[in-house]
């Protein structure tokens, strides 16, 4: 076997592979009605004591209006809203601003939940102070 033939096999595999992986976790963080463009903000280093901000784009993904509520885990975290209305297949963002309060990795995280369901799910803000 020659070797530019398993180069190519495992090319394809991979790209099979890497499909298959999308596929399955998608681009977005979701519970089925709405979907977020990227559901962790890595906002890379800062300074202990800084505060950092992240901005999260959602979209509706149904045929009618609906209330998305936000809830921060913790006081150190700062949303631009408690909730919105997304309109029928509408785009929303929600600002997120949180502090870096100790040294090392922090990950700050907020929850979604939309009018109706009993189920939240997370979005989160991560990244390293110094």
């Amino acid at each position: 076997m020659k070797i530019s033939s398993v180069v190519q096999g495992k090319s394809v595999y991979l790209c099979i592979a890497l499909f298959a992986a999308v596929s399955v976790v998608g681009c977005n963080g979701s519970d089925g009605t709405i979907s977020f463009s990227r559901k962790t903000v890595d906002v890379g280093r800062t300074n202990v004591g800084d505060s950092v901000s992240a901005a999260f784009r959602m979209r509706n993904r149904t045929d009618v209006a609906m209330t998305v509520t936000f809830l921060p885990e913790c006081d150190c975290t700062v949303l631009s809203t408690d909730s919105m209305e997304l309109a029928p297949r509408g785009f929303g963002k929600l600002e997120v601003r949180a502090a870096a309060d100790a040294p090392g990795e922090f990950h700050k995280y907020v929850y979604v939940q939309t009018a109706g369901s009993d189920d939240f799910f997370t979005i989160e803000v991560k990244g390293y102070a110094e």
